[in-house]
C-alpha cells in the first residue's frame, strides 16, 4: 500500500506506522488550528497532501491564524454565510493555500462558488442527492468561459487537466480524488476499521483484521472495487451506454434513480 492516502484523524497522528505514508489529516471546524500546527510537525516524518475541515457550518465562520499560509486545507461547509463578515476578514483569508467546497444542493451555494472564484479563491462542490444538476451545468460554463478572476473550480479543474487538455485515445478521468474517494484512498479515522468510502462519504467496502489495511486489500469487495468499470460493462448497465461514461466512470450508478439529470450533466461537459 505505498501508493495508497491514508485519512486520519488529529487523534491518530502521532502513530508510528504513519513515517514515510502519504496522509490527509481530517479535522472538526474547530480544531482546525491544532490540525495546522499537527500538520507543521507530521510533515517531518511523513508526506501530509492536506488539512481538511469536513463539518463547517459556513466559510463565514473561519478564523485564520498566523502561520496557516502555508498549509493545504481543503475546507467543506454547508453554506458561504453572510458575505459581510466574509470579506471582513479577506485580508486575512486571502493568503491562505485553502479551497472551499460547499453543496451542490441550493442555488445559493452556485452563487457563492461563483463569487468566490471571481475574487480569486478556489473552490469546489460536493454532490448529494438533492444536486441541483441545472444550476451545476450553469456553474460548468461560467467555469469553462469566465474571463474574471483566477480561482477554479472542482471538480471541473480535474477534468479539464486530466481528459480536456489530454489527446489521448479511450482516455478516461476520476475525479473521485477530489473528495478522498476511491481505492487509494483508505479512511483510517476510526482506528478500528478502515475503507474505502465513496464521493458521497459512504463506506463500500472495508478491513477488519488486526492489520486493518491489508485485510482491506485482500478482501473480494476491495479486489472488485478495483474493477467496478468492468462491471458496468459485463451487466450493461445504463453508464456503460452514457456519453458521460469517461469523465463520470459510474460514480452515480448506486443511486441512479436519484440523480437522474446526471447523464445530461456529463455529457455537456464531455461535449462543450
Amino acid at each position: 500500500m505505498k501508493n495508497h492516502v491514508f485519512v486520519i484523524s488529529l487523534s491518530q497522528s502521532g502513530e508510528a506506522w504513519l513515517a514515510g505514508r502519504r496522509v490527509v489529516l481530517s479535522c472538526r471546524a474547530d480544531e482546525l488550528s491544532q490540525a495546522v500546527e499537527t500538520y507543521q510537525r507530521l510533515s517531518k516524518v511523513c508526506a501530509v497532501e492536506c488539512v481538511t475541515v469536513t463539518d463547517a457550518a459556513s466559510i463565514a465562520d473561519i478564523e485564520p491564524q498566523p502561520g496557516w499560509e502555508k498549509c493545504p486545507i481543503r475546507y467543506f461547509a454547508k453554506e458561504q454565510g453572510p458575505k459581510g463578515e466574509f470579506m471582513d476578514k479577506f485580508a486575512v483569508i486571502a493568503p491562505l493555500n485553502i479551497r472551499f467546497f460547499l453543496p451542490a444542493s441550493n442555488p445559493d451555494n452556485i452563487v457563492s462558488v461563483r463569487f468566490l472564484v471571481s475574487l480569486g479563491f478556489h473552490a469546489g462542490v460536493t454532490f448529494t442527492s438533492q444536486t441541483d444538476w441545472d444550476s451545476l451545468t450553469d456553474l460548468y460554463y461560467y467555469y469553462r468561459y469566465m474571463k474574471v478572476g483566477n480561482g477554479t473550480i472542482q471538480p471541473f479543474e480535474i477534468i479539464r487537466r486530466q481528459y480536456k487538455e489530454v489527446s489521448q485515445f479511450n482516455n478516461c478521468c476520476d475525479f473521485g480524488g477530489v473528495y478522498f474517494a476511491g481505492p487509494e484512498y483508505i479512511d483510517a479515522k476510526t482506528g478500528e476499521e478502515w475503507s474505502v468510502t465513496d464521493i458521497f462519504g459512504n463506506a463500500i467496502c472495508a478491513g477488519t483484521d488486526e492489520g486493518h489495511y491489508k485485510g482491506l486489500e485482500e478482501s473480494s469487495a476491495y479486489r472488485l472495487l478495483l474493477r467496478q468499470s468492468d462491471r458496468h460493462f459485463l451487466d450493461n448497465t445504463c453508464c456503460a451506454r452514457c456519453p458521460g461514461w469517461r469523465i463520470c466512470l459510474g460514480k452515480f450508478h448506486s443511486a441512479e434513480g436519484q440523480y437522474p439529470a446526471c447523464r445530461d450533466f456529463f455529457t455537456t461537459i464531455i461535449e462543450s
